[in-house]
């Protein structure tokens, strides 16, 4: 019998002063990227963002929080009345769908964003095929 290998999922950020309310996520969007390594060789080219554009247009991020009221409209005719993705998953989400903020304590950016701006949640290869 083969034994199931389960990933222990890692930590997730938090923050003391933000929390979603109603149907709306909290996300800490990916960290931006400011130089690239062109692989097989020791080059790395710095690129010039505008981080705070980039942030505000980036769709990919992590879960920090989970409104009360996410998904309870889209599940109400449902047997599965579970949230569509918990807190610490990697999303994909609308790229103009949410709102850029700042943690006024440790001035690090978050977006704000409805329930139904989320597109889909990512998985690692492991994790789809322990499913």
């Amino acid at each position: 019998m083969m034994k199931k290998r389960t990933k222990k999922k890692k930590q997730p950020r938090t923050t003391k002063m933000l929390k979603a309310l109603g149907y709306r996520l909290l996300i800490k969007p990916d960290e931006v990227e400011t130089s690239h390594e062109v692989k097989g060789t020791d080059i790395k080219i710095a690129i010039a963002v505008d981080e705070k554009l980039y942030k505000a247009t980036m769709s990919v991020g992590e879960v920090i929080d989970i409104g009360p009221l996410a998904w309870i409209d889209y599940n109400k005719n449902s047997e599965n009345k579970e949230p569509w993705v918990e807190v610490g998953d990697r999303i994909l989400y609308s790229r103009y769908g949410g709102k850029l903020i700042q943690d006024p304590e440790t001035k690090e950016d978050f977006v704000i964003l409805d329930d139904g701006d989320v597109l889909c949640k990512m998985v690692d290869k492991e994790q789809k095929e322990n499913e």
